[in-house]
């Protein structure tokens, strides 16, 4: 009868499969820490793309920054020259309105049978002074005054008989008026702009 000894194959078979899985297990392994590298690789450059992202979105925002305060400046600036363009117009109108009050007020007084000896010209109102011949003249001066496109309101604050040596008799009186509001002339442009149509 032959015999065959089966035990070497049988534990050369056993170490061929211990081999196998340890290269199964270390070939796992190495691809894991390439998987892992190359995700850790993927991760820094997303966070890097990030990173340059967030410093440019920074510095447009600095950018933007500097803008708004030259905005802000330059709002200010003209804030301050419309300001000041106000003013020279309320000096220019309140300039042309005196002239025009005194050349209305020159106007109204009856000639011949009054003067006037005194004018203030308030923001709001007309104090005026003067001496008539009668009653009937200070009348007709304050009709003429409501009547003018310059005054309102009317007021015969006082008036007193002042006898002359000759024997006439003059009346001294004050008045005070309130004055309209008086309309900005057209600019140039809009009237032009109207005449081109």
């Amino acid at each position: 009868m032959i015999r065959i000894n089966l035990l070497p194959f049988r534990s050369a078979r056993k170490k061929e499969n211990i081999r196998r899985q340890i290269s199964i297990f270390v070939l796992s392994v190495v691809l894991l820490a390439v998987s892992l590298f190359g995700y850790h690789l993927l991760l820094k450059n997303r966070v890097a793309a990030k990173a340059l992202a967030v410093a440019e979105a920074k510095a447009e925002l600095a950018r933007l920054d500097e803008k708004l305060k030259e905005i802000k400046e330059i709002k200010t600036m003209l804030e301050t020259i419309q300001r000041k363009t106000a003013v020279i117009e309320n000096l220019e109108l309140s300039r042309q309105s005196s002239v025009r009050m005194l050349d209305v007020m020159a106007q109204l007084v009856i000639a011949d049978q009054m003067y006037l000896t005194d004018l203030k010209i308030g923001e709001k109102g007309v104090e005026v002074a003067g001496i008539a011949a009668d009653n009937q003249t200070i009348a007709d001066f304050m009709t003429r005054l409501e009547h003018s496109e310059l005054f309102k309101k009317v007021v015969l604050k006082s008036t007193s008989a002042n006898p002359l040596k000759d024997g006439r008799v003059f009346q001294k009186f004050s008045i005070r008026t309130d004055r309209k509001p008086i309309e900005r002339a057209a600019k140039p442009e809009a009237a032009t702009d109207k005449a081109g149509k």
